[in-house]
């Protein structure tokens, strides 16, 4: 990853962790304001968030289904799981793209940012990187994190230049450890 690309991660990151803080506030969100960077040049603000949070459609205990995700050119949604992770190892998530046919409407501009909130954290912890650069179809692609805490946050961000809508993303899990290791204790098999 090119030091741009983690410069604009570690960017975006605290623009995701800080805005909930700055709108506690006043409970409404506060203006952007341009920031000059280091070259001194001055940056554009990033847009607000067309939506704060994204309601499954349809889950269970080990995988949890979001549809209709739009996402503005810039902009940014969060997923907010409620599965527990704190007995799993990993999570994948898959996204699927109806209106991304070629190389121009793919996915590529689309990163998912595997997030990690654990009991008496005030802030959610930024861990893995998922970008739809690197997706083998235009129109489909996923990955796996790893797991470090129970509360999973999906943060999906829209890096081109024109809005677009993900059909559905899909998260899920194996069964939870405690489930493996009593199954291989009831049968008496340790491989």
């Amino acid at each position: 990853m090119s030091n741009r690309t983690l410069m604009r991660v570690f960017l975006v990151a605290c623009v995701v962790l800080l805005t909930p803080l700055a709108w506690a506030a006043n409970d409404s969100p506060t203006a952007p304001v341009e920031k000059k960077t280091r070259n001194g040049s001055r940056e554009k603000p990033r847009p607000q968030s067309t939506q704060t949070s994204v309601a499954a459609s349809a889950s269970s205990a080990n995988w949890e289904v979001y549809q209709n995700i739009a996402i503005s050119s810039g902009g940014f949604v969060y997923i907010d799981s409620n599965i527990d992770f704190s007995s799993h190892d990993t999570v994948a998530v898959a996204a699927r793209c109806a209106s991304a046919t070629s190389a121009a409407t793919s996915m590529d501009s689309v990163d998912f940012q595997a997030m990690w909130g654990v009991s008496g954290a005030n802030l959610f912890a930024i861990v893995e990187h998922l970008q739809g650069s690197k997706f083998a179809w235009w129109d489909a692609g996923g990955g796996t994190f790893q797991v470090y805490g129970p509360q999973f946050r999906l943060v999906i961000f829209n890096n081109g230049s024109s809005s677009i809508t993900l059909d559905q993303v899909t998260l899920f899990t194996s069964a939870p450890q405690a489930s493996a290791a009593a199954a291989t204790t009831a049968t008496g098999n340790s491989n």
